[in-house]
């Protein structure tokens, strides 16, 4: 499943994603160029990464793996 198969009106932060490039961890926050996700690493417990985009909708193909 992917971003865009998600209920329209659903709050992304519990949902655990599969970027592009490989990067996984659950979606934070978003801002017009990118979104921050809580990566699973138990030796960083609460590091927050940003991944950048050109566009925001291109997220909307970004895999989802699990909604917590």
């Amino acid at each position: 499943m992917k971003i865009k198969d998600l209920p329209e009106n659903m709050n992304l932060g519990k949902v655990k994603v599969k970027t592009p490039d490989g990067k996984v961890g659950t979606w934070k926050s978003q801002w017009c160029k990118g979104v921050w996700l809580t990566p699973e690493n138990p030796e960083t417990p609460g590091q927050i990464i940003p991944v950048f985009v050109e566009d925001l909708k291109e997220t909307l193909e970004w895999e989802v793996l699990e909604i917590i």
